[in-house]
């Protein structure tokens, strides 16, 4: 039978499991608006540091949802204050070299943006944390144009 105190360490790291499941979820969904947000604006917008910050605390401190729409409304607001873009065209990175077990993948080689878009968040999570694929997968994501801020969680 189970102490008291067992039970409260059981239910307690249910529970952080619990809200470490959802924190992935929303991280995933975050990451898909943010890469069809930033779809509409390899021209006019830098995903700097800064830049990234300025939306994150704009949208954070107005209370709004991390979604496409938001976040054009953010970067609407800002425009004026974010980094200069540079007039030339941002050449896309080249996802990285696939490796030998490419074949197993649990994603289609390369990743591309409708693939990344339609993929189920629970599956993503669950990619994100693989041990063997997560960080390919982060990589590929990142070459994608999604900063890194965004797609994996800073908090534990």
């Amino acid at each position: 039978m189970e102490t008291r105190t067992e039970h409260t360490e059981r239910v307690r790291a249910e529970a952080k499991a619990a809200r470490e499941a959802e924190q992935r979820r929303i991280d995933a969904i975050q990451a898909a608006a943010s890469y069809d947000w930033l779809a509409n604006h390899t021209q006019d917008y830098v995903p700097s540091e800064k830049n990234n910050m300025m939306i994150a605390k704009y949208l954070e401190t107005g209370g709004f949802s991390w979604t496409v729409e938001n976040l054009e409304m953010a970067f609407q607001a800002l425009r004026d204050e974010f980094d200069p873009t540079p007039v030339v065209e941002r050449e896309q990175p080249a996802p990285p070299a696939p490796v030998a077990e490419a074949n197993h993948c649990p994603w289609k080689q390369p990743l591309d943006k409708a693939q990344l878009k339609a993929m189920d968040p629970k599956e993503m999570s669950r990619i994100m944390q693989d041990r063997k694929w997560g960080e390919m997968f982060k990589s590929e994501v990142k070459a994608l144009g999604i900063p890194e801020s965004r797609f994996v969680s800073v908090r534990n």
